[in-house]
């Protein structure tokens, strides 16, 4: 996957539930200078479901525990 990103800006991951006892999906990624920004870009550009719920995170936040790249495992 191929994605412009902006070096200033933190990225976000955007989740999403579609049904209240279905599973929470990975939807896609905003770049935002502060959460409110991220919350508010996600809400515009992920718009197109009627979500029950969507969720944030800064990409930074997370570890890879099982991947192609050694020297990026968080517990290699």
């Amino acid at each position: 996957m191929s994605r412009h990103v902006e070096s200033d800006q933190p990225l976000y991951a955007v989740f999403g539930r579609e049904k209240p006892q279905g599973a929470l999906s990975h939807i896609g990624e905003v770049q935002a200078a502060n959460v409110k920004l991220a919350l508010a870009r996600a809400r515009m550009m992920y718009s197109e479901r009627p979500w029950v719920e969507m969720c944030i995170a800064p990409a930074s936040a997370f570890s890879v525990v099982v991947g192609p790249h050694p020297e990026r495992l968080a517990f290699a």
